[in-house]
This record gives C-alpha cells, structure tokens and sequence, in this order.
C-alpha cells in the first residue's frame, strides 16, 4: 500500500503531481489508463489552485486490490450548488465547466462535501481495468 499527501499551492504543484500518480500508476497498468486516472488528478488539483487557492491531493493505491483512492481537501469557499457544478459546462469561474463532470467520468466512485467549518472536500476512487500483463 502506497499513500502519498502532496501540499497544492501553484501549477508547478499540480504538475508534479499529476507525473507522480501517473508514474505510480504505469507499473501497474496500462498507460492509458494511468494517463486517465492522472488527468482526472490533475483536474482536482488545478481546481485547488484556482478556487480554493491551494490545499491538498491525497492519494492511496493498493497493489493487492489494484484500487486508488484519491482525496482533494481544501479550506476555499466550497461548491454553493453541487449538482449544478456536475452540470456538463457549467462552472463557476473561467473555465469550460468540464471538470467535475470528466472526474465523475473517469473513476467509479465520487464524492464531494463541503465541510461545515469552510472549504470542500472531493474523493474519488477506481478500481484498476488493465493490466501489464
């Protein structure tokens, strides 16, 4: 078992980031799939960058049963309107209101919360499809 917390304060954080999973992720799956998992990172940990003004990525992956589970935790303003931030197009701010519903698209299971003290929390989990070998 693998689990890794990454501070997201810039672009260069995401980054890094998004290579870490995807590097973590290739050993144990196809690339494409890795590339998947790590674009939908890279999704939550830009969204910390430009709503939340920074916060965290956890991520976990069992080898044994090839699932990854990654938390993105932040103190921002949260989401007023979540079901209508799943919406395909809308967003918030200046984006294309893509990537919530890309995130949902990409793993198998999604939550998002906002947390009563301030700030959202959005966990998502995938059980590994392909395999290396």
């Amino acid at each position: 078992m693998l689990e890794r917390r990454i501070q997201i304060n810039n672009e260069a954080d995401v980054v890094r980031t998004t290579l870490l999973i995807r590097h973590t992720l290739e050993a144990h799956c196809k690339a494409s799939e890795a590339m998947l998992i790590s674009t939908a990172t890279s999704e939550l940990a830009t969204n910390l960058v430009r709503y939340a003004k920074g916060g965290f990525i956890r991520f976990t992956f069992d080898d044994v049963c090839r699932k990854i589970s990654i938390e993105s935790r932040d103190n921002g303003p949260g989401i007023v309107d979540i079901e209508q931030a799943m919406q395909e197009g809308y967003s918030s701010g200046k984006g294309l209101g893509a990537g919530l519903p890309a995130i949902k698209r990409i793993m198998d299971t999604m939550q998002i919360e906002n947390s009563p003290q301030g700030g959202l929390r959005i966990w998502v989990q995938c059980k590994l499809k392909s395999s290396l070998i």
